[in-house]
Order: C-alpha cells, then structure tokens, then sequence
C-alpha cells in the first residue's frame, strides 16, 4: 500500500516543498520562499449552506471567498495549470479524525473502501481532483488579478473538484487529460468555459445543490500557452 499523498500545493510536509528562486526579484527580501509559504486564491460555486451562503447565491462562481465571479449562468474562462487526482476517505460531518488519502484505487480497496453504493451503502471514500486554474478577469469586475497578457488579466487560483461536482466537470476534464496525453500539449493548452447549473440529489427531492459544468472553448495559441509556462 502507498502512503497517503498530500495536496501539491499549500503542504506542511518538508518532503513536499521546494524553495523558490529569488534571484532577480524586487529588493527588500532576504531569504528563501518555499512553496509551502504561498496561499493561493480558491475558486468556488456557492451553495445554500455553508460560509458564502451568507453573501452569496447558490450556483455563483467566487473568488477567495470574496469577489463575484459569475452568477452561474455566464460562463467563466479558465485554463487549468495543474492537476492532481487522489481519493479522499468520507467521513461524518465535523468528525476530528483525519481522513486517509490515497492516489492509487488499489490501495483504497485494499484498506478495504469503495467508491460505490453497495447494498444501499454509501461510498467510504471520495475521488477528488485538486486544479491549480488561471481565471480570466470578467468583464466589469473588480478584485487583484495580478497577471496580464495582451489585454486581459488573469488571477491564479486553487480548485477542488468532489462529489457530485466531480461527476460531472471532473470527468469533462480527466476525458481532455487523457486526449491530451496522446497529442503531448500541456493542460494549459485547453480553454475551459465554466458555468454551474441546479441539480436536485438523488432520493432527495427538495434538496438542491449548485455544481460545475466544464465547456471545452478550443485551444489557446502558442503565444498564451508560453505566456503560462513561464508563470509556473
């Protein structure tokens, strides 16, 4: 069995961190930066419950928690960066255990989880994607979008993809991965159209909830796809 993995981005674990060259930047700092140091802006789709719920509307599109993005319905542009697949233990709400994490299916159902009802039991374990995403500043919106190119702006974000989000934009992406893979581009080659629609969960009739929806909108030129790598 392998050891649970950790997230590529904002990890404690020294094993996971790499320093950041320095070398050029603004005056004023000493020192090393690790990887580890640096919190990247969220990308999420509000709900009815849960923290946005309280300035937001379900299906919206947010930033960091704090700026609109979209209301759900217009779609958003985003390319995505980076890409990780793992498989996350379920457990209860607001249980203190911390979850096991594996990247490989074998050894979920070799520690004996499944990511099935079976026999009207819930799966014990959740596939989940985490996506370092560029997001394209929407017309007459406001907010830091630190990176431009020709006349567009664009925010680094990090976005994480589970439940019933994963089923259906997660798997429009791992499809585009797994095309890209024969054809050797980059995931940065890609140009997503985010949006979000209403879903109502399965045996639960009054209940909704707001997932993502992933439009593949072509390719990006080699001008932007440079552009991107030089960011990363």
């Amino acid at each position: 069995m392998s050891d649970t993995i950790k997230p590529f981005m904002g990890s404690d674990e020294p094993s996971e961190i790499t320093s950041i060259t320095t070398a050029g930047a603004t005056g004023g700092f000493e020192g090393e930066i690790l990887r580890s140091e640096l919190r990247i802006p969220t990308l999420s789709v509000a709900q009815g419950v849960g923290s946005l719920a309280y300035t937001f509307r379900p299906g919206n599109i947010v930033l960091n928690k704090e700026t609109l993005l979209s209301e759900g319905s217009t779609p958003l542009e985003i390319t995505v960066l980076r890409c990780r697949k793992f498989y996350v233990e379920d457990l209860p709400y607001g249980s203190e255990q911390r979850p096991l994490m594996f990247d490989k299916l074998e050894d979920v159902i070799a520690a004996g989880g499944t990511l099935e009802w079976i026999n009207n039991k819930r799966p014990s374990y959740q596939t989940v994607l985490q996506c370092q995403v560029l997001v394209k500043r929407p017309d007459g919106v406001a907010g830091e979008f630190p990176y431009g190119f020709k006349d567009s702006d664009y925010a680094m974000a990090m976005w994480t993809i589970r439940g019933m989000a994963f089923k259906r934009a997660g798997r429009s992406l791992l499809t585009a991965i797994a095309q890209l893979a024969h054809s050797g581009k980059p995931l940065s080659a890609t140009k997503w159209l985010l949006s979000t629609v209403s879903v109502t969960l399965p045996n639960k009739s009054t209940v909704t909830v707001s997932i993502p929806v992933l439009r593949n909108a072509g390719n990006h030129d080699a001008e932007f796809i440079q552009f991107v790598s030089d960011m990363l």
